[in-house]
């Protein structure tokens, strides 16, 4: 019962994650990415990032529950379906080479 219960609350997970996050890289999604400029550089912390941490976060203060272990493994799945999920630190005006906004 307890695989069955990750397993719906991954695909949960991964399902919210999708409909709030942007469709292609470098497109705005629903919700804000978290994006600091530093000169011309920009630190992008990813949804995977921040639900793999707080997944991290939880296991090691003993915090134990399927849903919510699952819905953030389906947050992490999600965010590494992108190409650009491994650029954290890039330089902006590189990324908009490859990954340019729609208009």
């Amino acid at each position: 019962m307890n695989v069955i219960i990750f397993v719906i609350s991954t695909g949960l997970g991964f399902l919210i994650t999708k409909l709030l996050s942007a469709k292609k890289e470098g497109q705005p999604g629903r919700i804000k990415s978290v994006r600091i400029r530093i000169g011309p550089h920009i630190l992008h912390i990813h949804h995977w990032l921040y639900g793999g941490l707080l997944l991290l976060l939880l296991w090691f203060i003993g915090f134990y529950n399927n849903i919510v272990y699952g819905f953030l493994a389906g947050v992490v799945v999600q965010g590494l379906t992108y190409k650009d999920f491994y650029l954290i630190y890039y330089n902006e005006e590189q990324y908009r080479k490859k990954y340019p906004l729609e208009k």
